[in-house]
């Protein structure tokens, strides 16, 4: 039986940072297994189809931002028990987040399939990439239902302190998912073969996923009385994992908004540009969400424990890690933006004018990189200390600077006013964010101690 790794004894810094890295490593493989579909799809169908996809990454990203906060949500409540080490609370616990995300998905399946076609020309999506890009989303969101319960198993594991099983479930999830794309350099399969292997791998990766779970930690193992939970306990977790997912919606509408933005453009070369540059962007980004998620896990543990004291240490440790997690993820941007570029865009379309627009996106884009680490940190930290509803707000804030950037910045300054809603977005965001934190973390600290009689004197002791 697996150890449940305790982030309530050692060292803060040590303890996150370690627990961190293989975090930052498997959203590096999510986004590397994206990269190679991109890649694969542009070499055996050329740079139109791979634009067809790419444009429906903020669409994509819309639904994966739900699922993601609903099923991080629930990861931050059995932290909670974890800390607490209440074990018939965490085996309840688990029962009832597989429940609700098996109600979730279904619901979600249905209704984005419905709604992509509608969605995307809403976004005023390029009538030559349209068909293509409605194919290839419909499929990916008849799969919603495996991508919740794949993010689920990996919100369990990191509940218990294993980061490091999540890795190699995503290698596998990588490596099956590659393979199968590949059959489109000897089949006529059109683009919507690469989605139809994202779901299949996805699907593998879940059940790999809670098999490993429910081997390795017997604390976990459900049984039929696990399921007869209470309609608080449910209320609990959707309190949980609603204001995360609509936080995260909310985030990913504004992205939606950012891409309307950029398809009204009109111009081939910048949504080249644009499409390219985001997933170069989210592959160095997603460095700063493993730090974050790290940051709230030990958050969670530690308030399930009731210890302030280092639940507070953690936090302020947290603004270091960020540092140096901002430095590489920057330094990786900047150095690979255009090299990854000419690897992807080897058509029409690859002229020094489209590369130039991509150096210039990611410049501006990693000159605001820690305030993006800000809000993964203290948003789900927020959440772990039980202000689900602020992380609400927080999503608003975001939504509201990247509209105002489209609105303002866009008629002056055309691409790159859309290029600024990112980082304006997450300046206001982050700040929010980090304040509220610790004006929450000190509003929990006040009620601990009134509830146990502690006195200033007594806590400065």
């Amino acid at each position: 039986m697996a150890k449940v790794v305790d982030m309530t004894v050692g060292s803060p810094f040590k303890k996150i940072t370690v627990f961190a890295i293989p975090i930052a490593l498997s959203f590096l493989l999510q986004n590397v297994y994206s990269f190679c579909d991109t890649l694969i799809v542009s070499l055996s169908r050329g740079s139109e189809a791979m634009t067809s996809i790419n444009l429906t990454g903020s669409f994509t990203f819309f639904v994966n931002c739900s699922i993601q906060g609903m099923s991080s949500g629930f990861g931050i409540k059995l932290s909670q028990f974890v800390g607490a080490k209440n074990e018939e609370k965490m085996r309840n616990s688990v029962a009832v987040s597989i429940v609700l995300s098996l109600i979730i998905g279904t619901v979600f399946s249905l209704l984005f399939f419905f709604l992509a076609k509608p969605v995307l020309i809403l976004m005023e999506t390029d009538e030559l990439f349209l068909t293509n890009s409605v194919n290839y989303v419909r499929i990916i969101f008849i799969g919603a239902l495996f991508m919740l319960l794949y993010n689920l198993s990996d919100q369990i594991l990191r509940a218990m302190g294993d980061s490091k099983t999540p890795v190699i479930t995503l290698i596998i999830c990588a490596l099956l998912n590659i393979l199968l794309n590949c059959l489109l350099f000897i089949t006529d399969l059109g683009v919507e073969w690469a989605a139809y292997a994202t779901i299949i791998s996805q699907a593998v990766s879940a059940l790999i996923g809670f098999t490993i779970i429910f081997t390795r930690f017997k604390v976990l193992r459900l049984k039929k009385k696990d399921f007869s939970f209470k309609k608080d306990f449910v209320l609990e977790h959707l309190g949980a994992g609603l204001p995360m997912s609509m936080q995260f919606s909310i985030t990913a509408l504004g992205c939606m908004i950012c891409q309307k933005a950029f398809n009204g453009l009109d111009n081939a070369y910048y949504t080249t540009a644009q499409t390219t540059a985001s997933r170069v962007d989210n592959f160095f980004g997603s460095l700063l969400n493993g730090a974050g998620v790290a940051v709230g896990i030990y958050v969670g543990q530690n308030y399930g424990a009731k210890n302030y004291k280092r639940l507070r240490d953690g936090a302020n440790i947290s603004w270091l890690i960020g540092a140096i997690f901002t430095v590489i993820a920057t330094a990786g941007a900047f150095s690979a933006c255009v090299p990854l570029a000419r690897v992807l865009i080897t058509d029409e379309y690859a002229v020094e004018e489209v590369f130039n627009l991509i150096l210039k996106y990611i410049l501006i884009q990693d000159s605001t990189y820690f305030f993006l680490f800000m809000i993964h940190a203290y948003r789900s930290s927020v959440q772990a200390i039980g202000f689900g509803k602020i992380t609400v707000l927080g999503g608003i804030i975001e939504l509201a600077s990247r509209v105002f950037a489209v609105l303002v910045f866009v008629d002056i300054f055309g691409f790159f006013g859309a290029v600024l809603c990112n980082p304006l977005a997450w300046i206001f965001a982050g700040t929010f964010f980090a304040i509220s934190f610790y004006v929450c973390l000190k509003k929990r600290e006040r009620e601990y101690n009134q509830i146990n009689g502690i006195s200033g004197a007594e806590k400065a002791a």
